[in-house]
């Protein structure tokens, strides 16, 4: 076809006519034939073991044929499927291009098959019929052998004979997925045998759990206690582990195979390592805080952290678990379990010694080791700055004086100065 204009025919808005084109090669094109091509495979993979994929080279849809699913041994049929409906419940489904056959019956493993496409099958969207596959070997495949190989434990935490464990998890990772089956699995204490605690399918017997993650199982005793350079042991019943193909775990039940010593208890004593002011420290702020850094966790006991002026020992704030007799507090740092701020009430006297006591009871450790304290005027003293802070910033009005400090200050004297003055 082409297209011719006639001069005049087409005019800006001043009124200038389009000159025109009257000859047939300024604007033609041709039309489109009819498709008449039928679609044609372009490649056949399984998407994995229960999935097959035809892949073509224009869009297509079903047609009223069938798709056959046939074993190869004996050409017998295993399904077959007819505008996307198997007859074993499978199915087909396309999109654009790509043709899906989802057979619903398990393959036999290590056996060949091959599917056939009569030529009704599939289409075009314009009706073209895909010519089809009868040939056996066009679209063959075979599957698998059967998975027989049993899985293998290849690592454990904690390790075998490993000793100082802490409260442990036990762990073990194998070389496969692996799931529950029906068998135990048993943490047992190693001086005479007894079971601590047994867990199946994923449940202790003391209301425990394992679960598994993968390749990985976890078994978790949290709620037993056990007993501080004790030794214990694991066992694992040859049906409490399976891989995915149902393969069971040898287990294991010597007790040398898989066992661990738990930790000595703890009996050594925190230790203070910092503080802050350091002992006989000057010219400290009369609204300090008092920081003790210690080398682990704490928790407060029952004793006494006091206070005192130096001058006549008296006691000016004595602190409870964290609580002031005056409203002044500890607490422990957030960032840091070991470190304690005492926070008095009230801002401390200028010019004062203090010092500070702590009794034999008023600090443990999170298992109850006390710190030994110190009681003495000279262990950690320390005295506040004889003058308060300097002024930091003030005006000048006429004869009034505005002043801003970062501490309090002892008013004085202000008098008229000359004018001169600045």
């Amino acid at each position: 076809y082409y297209l011719t204009v006639d001069d005049g025919a087409i005019s800006d808005t001043a009124g200038e006519s389009f000159a025109g084109f009257v000859d047939a090669d300024t604007l033609n094109f041709f039309t489109a034939g009819v498709d008449r091509l039928p679609p044609k495979l372009i490649g056949a993979n399984p998407v994995d073991d229960k999935h097959f994929l035809l892949a073509f080279d224009e869009t297509v849809q079903l047609g009223n044929g069938s798709i056959e699913l046939h074993k190869l041994a004996d050409h017998s049929l295993i399904e077959s499927f007819n505008q996307g409906v198997g007859s074993a419940g499978g199915n087909v489904t396309v999109s654009k291009s790509g043709v899906v056959i989802n057979p619903l019956a398990n393959l036999d493993p290590a056996t060949q098959y091959y599917f056939t496409v009569s030529d009704t099958a599939i289409t075009d969207l314009v009706g073209n019929a895909f010519a089809g596959i009868d040939n056996p070997n066009q679209l063959s495949f075979s599957t698998l052998m059967p998975d027989q190989q049993a899985p293998l434990l290849i690592n454990s935490s904690p390790l075998d004979n490993q000793t100082n464990v802490a409260n442990p998890t036990i762990n073990m990772t194998f070389n496969e997925e692996v799931k529950f089956g029906v068998g135990a699995i048993t943490l047992h204490k190693a001086a005479d045998g007894s079971v601590v605690e047994t867990f199946i399918q994923g449940q202790g017997s003391v209301g425990d759990n394992a679960v598994i993650n993968g390749t990985f199982v976890s078994v978790n005793p949290s709620l037993i206690q056990y007993e501080p350079a004790t030794l214990y042991y694991i066992t694992v019943a040859d049906n409490a582990l399976t891989d995915k193909a149902g393969n069971a775990f040898a287990g294991f039940t010597d007790p040398t195979r898989l066992n661990f010593t738990t930790a000595s208890p703890d009996t050594k004593a925190p230790e203070l390592i910092s503080a802050s002011p350091i002992d006989n420290q000057t010219h400290i702020g009369v609204n300090v805080d008092i920081n003790l850094n210690f080398n682990e966790a704490l928790r407060f006991g029952n004793g006494h952290i006091e206070l005192h002026n130096m001058a006549d020992d008296s006691l000016v704030e004595s602190f409870v678990q964290g609580v002031g007799s005056a409203g002044g507090t500890i607490n422990v740092d957030a960032l840091s379990s070991g470190t304690l701020i005492i926070d008095p009430a009230a801002d401390l006297l200028l010019g004062t010694q203090y010092y500070l006591t702590v009794a034999g009871d008023a600090i443990t450790d999170l298992n109850g080791n006390a710190y030994s304290g110190f009681v003495d005027p000279y262990s950690l003293n320390f005295k506040t700055t004889a003058d308060p802070d300097a002024v930091s910033s003030g005006s000048v009005t006429g004869f009034e004086l505005s002043l801003s400090s970062s501490d309090a200050v002892a008013l004085v004297g202000v008098h008229d100065l000359p004018a001169a003055l600045y």
